[in-house]
């Protein structure tokens, strides 16, 4: 199962935990606890204008994002199959590195950043993408967010 979760649409004055106990009561109405269905979260930070959020660059929002990565451990750890942040340009990855040691382990065995030239300007997925996903589980009403990724 995919989640899509789009870090455009975070309002940065909010602090990162409050955020984080939002996506879990929302996950836990949407997938119960005691279900053992593993999940892949698919972190697209790339703006989506047409719904009115323009870019954050994944630096200026990696308090946030790695809060939900330690949530997403911390509440659904056996779930929790890969938690994938794209499109992640060079200062992004370069971030990462510096900073995945705030992480724990197991944390950072299931993050993985899909690099793109353009970082989050990128127009469309990285092609990476279609090795982790099956373009079939996209839920159609979801499949605008990923115009451009051919199989």
């Amino acid at each position: 199962r995919l989640l899509l979760l789009l870090p455009c649409t975070i309002d940065i004055g909010f602090k990162p935990e409050l955020y984080c106990q939002t996506l879990v009561r929302n996950l836990d109405v949407e997938v119960e606890r005691a279900d053992t269905l593993r999940f892949t979260v698919l972190l697209d930070c790339r703006p989506h204008l047409a719904l009115g959020y323009d870019a954050k660059p994944v630096w200026r929002l990696w308090s946030h994002i790695s809060a939900m990565a330690k949530i997403f451990q911390s509440y659904f750890p056996e779930r929790l199959q890969r938690f994938v942040i794209y499109p992640a340009g060079d200062l992004e990855m370069g971030a990462f590195r510096m900073f995945k040691g705030l992480l724990s382990t197991e944390t950072v065995k299931r993050v993985r950043l899909l690099y793109s030239k353009l970082g989050y300007a990128a127009a469309a997925p990285p092609p990476e993408l279609l090795e982790i996903l099956d373009v079939a589980e996209i839920r159609r009403e979801n499949k605008v967010f990923f115009t451009g990724l051919e199989p």
